[in-house]
């Protein structure tokens, strides 16, 4: 499969996300996405994120005290990736991350029925796991 910019990924996760938003809630609102990682590709999506009408960043993992600057409300950050997927009440989670956390935060929040999109390559052998119920 081709690969695609970030800009243009984002921007697909978020109409695949304001559509299941569409459908689940009745009230009109931003659709609510938090990142997982403020690394360099964490910041492209924030970045991208804060740029798109209708998308709110309204969580961040970072276990980094500078990521306070990169939100408008520090409050967003959690220092636990498990605590932010397990009470985060959005629509979608970005997981930009190192590879070796990748399976475990995609079952984490696929678990919660968040969308998830990861910003790179998932190991075949690491997401086999979770995909092997659904088959």
């Amino acid at each position: 499969e081709p690969r695609i910019d970030l800009a243009t990924g984002l921007a697909r996760f978020f109409r695949w996300a304001e559509a299941a938003y569409a459908q689940s809630k009745t009230s009109a609102g931003d659709v609510r996405l938090a990142v997982l990682g403020a690394g360099r590709w964490g910041r492209n999506c924030i970045r991208t994120i804060q740029s798109l009408p209708g998308v709110e960043l309204a969580g961040l993992y970072s276990t980094n005290p500078e990521s306070a600057g990169l939100v408008e409300d520090p409050s967003v950050i959690a220092g636990d990736w498990r605590h932010l997927i397990d009470t985060f009440d959005g629509e979608g989670i970005v997981i930009a991350t190192p590879p070796e956390h990748h399976a475990a935060m995609v079952e984490r929040a696929a678990g919660r029925g968040l969308a998830v999109m990861v910003v790179d390559h998932l190991r075949s052998s690491s997401i086999r796991p979770i995909l092997a119920p659904a088959r």
